[in-house]
């Protein structure tokens, strides 16, 4: 006949609990397994060479299924250099010779005119959109951005010499921008040119019966 298999006491599995505790205490085992045990858990039992491989690995079968081998060894190869910091020889020699070889005053001058001569694809902001819509709705043509005398684009340019400016109450007050700002009116206004500058919470609490009263003070 088979033994009937006794079921065991609260209190037996206790002590059994407690055993077991006891033998893998602090005492038994010793710190270095336990550190072991503890980075395994963590995920820190990978040396930095290994991890380095893992993630190489990965990253060649990603560009390999997209470019092919040919094409994912060179990105390899590129995102390799990146990571240690490493540039492309040519880059290194153009830096250089920009070190070793200052601009003169004369070319400073040229890139500073070609730059004022850029127009940049920035967004309107709300007090421009506000002027534009007034100008269209008076019929007054102007031109935006246009390049004056080499110092300045102004915001709106109504022929023959009108230089409308829409001024942040922010970055237009900072000393920097007051100071470049009278340079710039003190020039123009000695060239012959009509200098408008309007503050930003002028504009926003302005209509277009103001704004051509404004207009036409000039």
């Amino acid at each position: 006949m088979k033994e009937k298999i006794k079921k065991l006491s609260k209190k037996h599995k206790n002590n059994i609990s407690i055993g077991l505790k006891k033998y893998y205490s602090k005492n038994i085992v010793s710190s270095e397994i336990r550190k072991k045990l503890s980075n395994a858990i963590k995920g820190k039992h990978h040396s930095e060479e290994t991890k380095r491989k893992i993630s190489n690995l990965q990253i060649g079968r990603n560009y390999e299924e997209k470019y092919g081998k040919k094409k994912a060894k060179e990105i390899r190869k590129k995102l390799s250099n990146a990571i240690k910091g490493k540039m492309p020889k040519n880059i290194k020699l153009l830096r250089k010779r920009r070190r070793e070889v200052p601009h003169t005053e004369e070319t400073k001058e040229l890139i500073r005119k070609a730059r004022l001569k850029q127009r940049f694809l920035n967004k309107d902001t709300k007090i421009e959109i506000k002027i534009e819509e007034f100008l269209k709705e008076l019929h007054i043509p102007y031109e935006k951005h246009k390049a004056i005398m080499g110092v300045t684009q102004p915001d709106f340019f109504v022929m023959p010499n009108i230089c409308i400016y829409c001024d942040g109450d922010y970055w237009h007050r900072l000393p920097l921008a007051i100071n470049r700002d009278k340079k710039i009116n003190e020039i123009l206004k000695f060239a012959g040119y009509k200098v408008i500058r309007m503050w930003e919470k002028e504009i926003n609490n302005m209509n277009i019966i103001k704004f051509e009263e404004i207009y036409n003070s000039f």
